[in-house]
């Protein structure tokens, strides 16, 4: 479940970390730009040498948080393509002598 989204870390130790949509470039991250999914703090583990998230509950909030907003895109895409289509059977507008 972790293969599609962009996880970053800081660059400053203190474990904050955030999980961006797969389309994220890296300049759209840097500068901000990027949409953030989800994003929090972790601790590191010593004896495991491995930082204690983003764990699946977090990969599982992004993927919702994603599918979200595909869903949103879609109903505004849908309601643009309404829109035209009903803008194309309407009579042209009268002309004024």
């Amino acid at each position: 479940m972790q293969g599609r989204l962009k996880l970053v870390r800081s660059d400053r130790g203190d474990g904050g970390w955030s999980l961006h949509p797969p389309e994220a470039t890296d300049e759209e991250i840097a500068s901000g730009r990027a949409p953030v999914l989800a994003s929090g703090g972790s601790q590191y583990h010593q004896g495991a040498g491995i930082w204690l998230r983003p764990h699946d509950v977090d990969y599982q909030h992004a993927y919702a948080e994603l599918a979200r907003r595909a869903a949103c895109e879609a109903k505004h895409h849908a309601r643009r393509a309404r829109e035209a289509a009903e803008a194309e059977d309407a009579p042209p507008p009268e002309v004024a002598p």
